[in-house]
């Protein structure tokens, strides 16, 4: 069987410059493009944006927690 899935989503530009910097591994100062976030949003279904977020934090930390508290990894 075949099925065509065609869906349009909304990407802000701060997105596109998380999803740079994920695909990098750096802070860049482009924008990812339009190959690049199908790429991605396919690959990583309807939870793309939520999979941006936690991959952009697991390269460059999270900017809401606090970096004065120990990590409890560290203490064990």
């Amino acid at each position: 069987m075949k099925v065509n899935v065609y869906q349009t989503i909304e990407v802000s530009d701060e997105q596109r410059v998380q999803l740079a910097d994920v695909l990098d591994g750096k802070t860049s100062k482009r924008q990812a493009t339009r190959d690049e976030i199908k790429e991605y949003a396919w690959s990583h279904g309807a939870s793309w944006s939520d999979d941006l977020v936690e991959s952009w934090n697991a390269v460059f930390g999270d900017p809401d927690s606090d970096s004065d508290e120990p990590d409890l990894d560290d203490l064990l």
